[in-house]
């Protein structure tokens, strides 16, 4: 019988099937996932694995000396010391990490781990050499030098690009001395929540993994919250750009005035969103009312800190709203078992800087229900595009949410989205306002070239926002394979796929600026119905693949009406204007 490569591979898959399954069930890793394990099992199986890895790198250059030609002996030897080199660096920290320096140590390795390292060196030793090749197989690394290379070009390029000049249609007006420079903090500034979160959890995660809620690990607490907030920010922020009116015209201290005024009325609001969340999270995770409770009182918590930053976000203080994750972060990493302190300390950083205009909040106003509500359904279909798919994910697979994957895979998708709105955004706004301002008083050949310019504007920043997407996938990727080269075809999917659902939000965000809600709504609203479908049922990883597949039809249809709304702006505004009127 004669067996193709992959036809063998799927065969080979299915056959251990149980034996992976059963694998999977083992105590050591279901508490490990969750939280449970004790630090002497743990610490018993780092050690054990330190034993392993010194017999498997003397397996790899005992194949190194059998190799049969020179590039092959090279690639085993340089392999011996370096496959083996980053694994013991992260043993020997774990191992002097104080929870786990006391727990006892074994002085020689266990049968099993003897037994498996001999086998490793009797089919490295004795069999032939692609039978000792295949012992040694699942440890083969990925071509590194190749790998850093296109890593290091990959970030040199994507740093070109986000500090250098724009396009011809981008720099209409000319560039102001240092705006490139400008251009690059302000990506910082935007990328400052990812940037801070991403350096503060490893640090805190083995503290946290040890604190429980009534048998429920604070980590999966944490993330409850974590996957609802940035979807829940995209509701409860997207009405206030319209409330505050006139008054962001007139400067940071009018803004803080006016929204302050209408901050107790928005937070109340803002529970109708919060609580359909606690109501969904309690019925698909059965949690007692102990648990349910600390996951309502945090994602109030929460509700609150975003709250206070909007408004340094609308008034145009990035610097501000930075101070304010900075500060989540420090109470985060002080004590990350008060889960409490993050978002009061946040929330607090924000309240000082408010001063007495917080006054405001004693002489409420009313707010515009329809408007309101309206623009809350707005934000919760155009905003579930990039963030939706964490909660439906959290709610299909619980505590199996590889939540390290999808965030790491999360980050092309954020770096364009800050990239789009950081740089580019202003620039497109400001031509907007111009063009509508100019609409009744200027002739139509001139409105033809301001429309010309103003779709070279857009065309250019989403290109170049998509560039800057495509450049961290490969980034991450690149960034997988010299760590993990098992997970590269899963980070890949999961990369592209959020990437497809930054570029489906800046076109449905388009779509929607030329007048066109309904249109930008459907496509949201299309992908979020699939998202909850696909990701609840699968609940998995893996899920992300036919979403991006999904996204990919829908981002080529976006990009069609995009086109097609935007090809003449001057009888777009113009007829939207006129209806207003």
């Amino acid at each position: 019988m004669t067996w193709r490569t992959r036809e063998f591979s799927a065969s080979a898959w299915e056959h251990i099937a149980g034996i992976r399954e059963r694998i999977e069930q083992l105590p050591l890793l279901t508490q490990l996932a969750d939280g449970t394990l004790e630090p002497r099992r743990f610490v018993e199986y780092i050690v054990q694995d330190d034993f392993y890895l010194r017999g498997y790198s003397r397996a790899l250059a005992l194949l190194a000396a059998r190799a049969p030609h020179a590039k092959a002996r090279s690639f085993w030897a340089q392999s011996a010391g370096e496959a083996v080199a980053a694994e013991k660096l992260m043993h020997d920290a774990l191992l002097n990490d104080p929870l786990l320096r006391s727990a006892p140590h074994a002085a020689a390795p266990s049968p099993t781990t003897r037994g498996y390292v001999n086998f490793i060196q009797t089919a490295v030793a004795y069999d032939p050499y692609p039978v000792g090749v295949a012992a040694v197989l699942p440890w083969v690394g990925w071509p590194k030098q190749v790998t850093v290379g296109v890593l290091v070009l990959t970030v040199l390029i994507s740093l070109g690009l986000v500090t250098a000049p724009p396009t011809r249609a981008l720099k209409r007006g000319g560039i102001a001395p240092g705006a490139r420079w400008h251009w690059g903090a302000a990506m910082l500034l935007g990328m400052s929540p990812a940037i801070l979160l991403g350096l503060s959890f490893p640090v805190v995660s083995q503290k946290m993994a040890a604190s429980t809620v009534s048998g429920t690990g604070l980590p999966v607490i944490v993330l409850s919250v974590s996957v609802a907030v940035p979807w829940l920010s995209q509701i409860i922020g997207t009405p206030v750009y319209r409330l505050l009116g006139d008054s962001i015209g007139r400067g940071p201290r009018a803004v803080l005035e006016r929204y302050c005024s209408i901050w107790p009325a928005l937070f109340l609001w803002a529970l109708l969103p919060t609580a359909l969340e606690i109501l969904v999270v309690a019925a698909v995770t059965g949690w007692n009312l102990h648990v349910l409770g600390v996951h309502t009182a945090l994602l109030l918590l929460h509700v609150v800190f975003v709250q206070s930053l909007i408004v340094a976000d609308v008034a145009g203080r990035r610097r501000l709203w930075s101070v304010g994750w900075l500060c989540y972060a420090v109470a985060l990493v002080a004590e990350p078992t008060w889960w409490y302190l993050p978002p009061l300390v946040g929330t607090l950083s924000q309240l000082l800087a408010m001063g007495r205009s917080l006054g405001k909040i004693l002489r409420p106003r009313g707010v515009a229900t329809g408007i309101l509500v309206q623009d809350m359904l707005r934000g919760a279909i155009l905003g579930g595009v990039l963030w939706s798919d964490k909660f439906f994910l959290f709610l299909g697979a619980g505590r199996d949410f590889d939540v390290a994957l999808v965030y790491l895979c999360l980050q092309p998708a954020v770096v364009a989205y800050c990239y789009y709105f950081a740089v580019t955004a202003p620039r497109v706004n400001t031509e907007i306002a111009l063009f509508q301002t100019v609409l009744k008083r200027e002739g139509m050949a001139s409105l033809r070239e301001r429309g010309r310019t103003l779709r070279r504007l857009l065309d250019a920043s989403l290109i170049r926002a998509c560039i800057v997407g495509v450049a961290g996938v490969i980034v991450v990727v690149c960034s997988m394979a010299l760590m993990s080269t098992e997970q590269v075809p899963l980070v890949l999917e999961v990369c592209l796929a959020s990437t497809l659902f930054t570029v489906l939000t800046l076109l449905s965000y388009e779509i929607d600026h030329i007048g066109d809600s309904t249109t930008a709504l459907l496509l949201s609203g299309i992908h979020v119905a699939i998202a909850a479908a696909v990701l609840l049922k699968v609940a998995d990883a893996a899920a992300y693949l036919p979403l991006a597949g999904v996204d990919l039809l829908l981002c080529a249809l976006g990009l069609l009406l995009y086109r097609k709304r935007w090809a003449a702006p001057e009888y777009s505004f113009f007829w939207g204007k006129a209806m207003s009127w």
